[in-house]
């Protein structure tokens, strides 16, 4: 099962970050909150997710953009996403899990 879910993620991440990119000049625009991603949580709490199942690693450039964030995290099947902060405070990985209620 997780190597489906690695190779979704192989698959799904460069397309859904491709999908963001800005035709002309200036930023990528921001996406959408999908419904899938209002339910993604997104925390730095190590202990919010210590009873939770670990889903996938999610690239830590997309939590630039708290939206692709969620919305990449709630299609691959997690509920809450944990960042992970190396020096200086920056993101180094951001971890999808399943939690209960």
């Amino acid at each position: 099962m997780r190597r489906v879910i690695r190779y979704t993620l192989t698959l799904m991440v460069p397309a859904v970050l491709a999908s963001c990119a800005s035709s002309g000049p200036g930023a990528a625009p921001i996406p959408e909150l999908t419904r899938t991603g209002e339910a993604v949580e997104v925390t730095n709490n190590t202990t919010s997710v210590q009873e939770c199942e670990f889903i996938v690693d999610l690239p830590p450039e997309s939590a630039v953009n708290d939206n692709l964030l969620r919305n990449t995290a709630g299609e691959l099947g997690a509920n809450t996403v944990l960042l992970v902060r190396g020096a200086g405070g920056v993101v180094t990985r951001a971890e999808g899990y399943l939690c209960g209620d």
